[in-house]
């Protein structure tokens, strides 16, 4: 044994104690080994004074930092992406005539179902008689802790990766998610919300997470933890386009001027949309808008192309004159939307999900999972050893 200058030591509950164990009133206490004389210092800092090799970028990024990183970008995207949802319902819902309101909130209420966050809400009848109970299952979509793909849940999510990449974070990013964190646990301890009081929450938390993802977008250098988080931000966002978009194209009501406001906003694009065209919502405008538009940082197919940055300046165990799957699946993805028409839609009166625009969103939204495997299988492979 060696003594060292200081460390953790576990104390038992009382002197003499055979067992040491945390679970049985153990405790941990700072130890200090005293000295007579002074001792020598050492650090693992190099000495000031002496030349240094000046460096351009980080150390290699571990597998496991890359892994949290690209997750932490795709749950603070789901968090946006279901705060702005949950938004457009609540500012919808009316508690005198819910089921006047029912075609509107309906392609929202199937994607939140596609995405596993609430059951059957449309199919079960009592949900769409009873206003009281549609509002209770929207708030338990915020608040309810045990609830898969809350609110609450994701934010829960959101603080453990942040933890497990801490020394990457600055200080004010670290504070922002904290405080998301405590924006959505804080009510859980009052009386009951109600929908206003609600919404002026998710406000509040849509503005939180456009602080992280602004902090991330200026302040982080653009090294491979960076690229990470950005490609789970942009695979996230254009996940939720694309279960959206297939859901709002399912509707009777899919060129309705009321609905595509909805995807407008949902989509953050509704200042854009009015800034070109003097024009209600026109069905193949609004698509060609959140879909299409390259120009758009909000859009499915800007999403799509910067993966497609991410993915060439990542590197390669061994270089290759061929495409790896996750670039296939991207070329795929992106030829297939920058060819896709959208005036289709607005030459059909009816069955908008069954047109070949429609089969497009279907085919890229089947392969984003596929290319989010593609991307863990090449760069989240965990090495057995750990380092430091």
């Amino acid at each position: 044994y060696r003594v060292m200058p200081g460390g953790l030591t576990r104390v038992a509950l009382e002197a003499g104690g055979r067992f040491i164990s945390m679970q049985r009133g153990g405790a941990s206490k700072d130890t200090w080994v005293l000295s007579e004389k002074p001792v020598e210092e050492v650090s693992l800092l190099h000495p000031a004074g002496h030349d240094i090799e000046l460096r351009r970028v980080g150390n290699n990024l571990p597998s496991r930092l890359a892994d949290n990183f690209y997750w932490l970008g795709r749950y603070a995207e789901r968090a946006d992406a279901t705060a702005r949802m949950l938004r457009s319902t609540l500012l919808r819902f009316n508690p005198e005539n819910t089921g006047g309101a029912m075609p509107l909130l309906t392609p929202i209420l199937d994607t939140l179902e596609a995405q596993g966050q609430i059951m059957d809400v449309v199919k079960r009848p009592e949900l769409r008689q009873n206003a009281e109970a549609l509002e209770a299952e929207l708030l338990a979509v915020i608040f309810d802790s045990d609830r898969p793909g809350s609110l609450r849940q994701i934010a829960a999510q959101l603080q453990r990766l942040a933890m497990m990449v801490r020394d990457r974070l600055s200080t004010d990013t670290w504070r922002v998610l904290t405080e998301f964190d405590d924006r959505v646990m804080a009510p859980v301890a009052q009386s009951t919300l109600l929908a206003g009081e609600a919404i002026g929450l998710l406000n509040e938390v849509i503005l939180s997470l456009a602080s992280f993802h602004g902090l991330a977008m200026e302040n982080m250098t653009r090294a491979q933890g960076w690229r990470f988080l950005d490609m789970g931000h942009r695979l996230e966002r254009a996940v939720y386009l694309c279960n959206f978009t297939q859901s709002a194209l399912r509707s009777p009501e899919a060129d309705n001027a009321s609905l595509l406001e909805t995807v407008l906003e949902v989509a953050d694009c509704s200042i854009t949309y009015r800034s070109r065209y003097n024009l209600l919502p026109h069905i193949a405008a609004v698509y060609d808008l959140v879909l299409l538009d390259e120009t758009s940082p909000r859009s499915l197919l800007y999403q799509l192309n910067q993966l497609v940055k991410h993915f060439d300046r990542l590197p390669r165990e061994k270089q290759s004159a061929l495409p790896s799957p996750g670039q296939r699946l991207l070329l795929d993805s992106v030829t297939r939307l920058r060819l896709a028409d959208p005036t289709e839609l607005g030459r059909l009166s009816k069955g908008w999900n069954e047109s070949a625009f429609a089969e497009v969103i279907k085919h890229v939204g089947a392969a984003l999972p596929k290319l989010s495997d593609a991307i863990a299988v090449s760069y989240f492979a965990h090495s057995g050893i750990y380092r430091q």
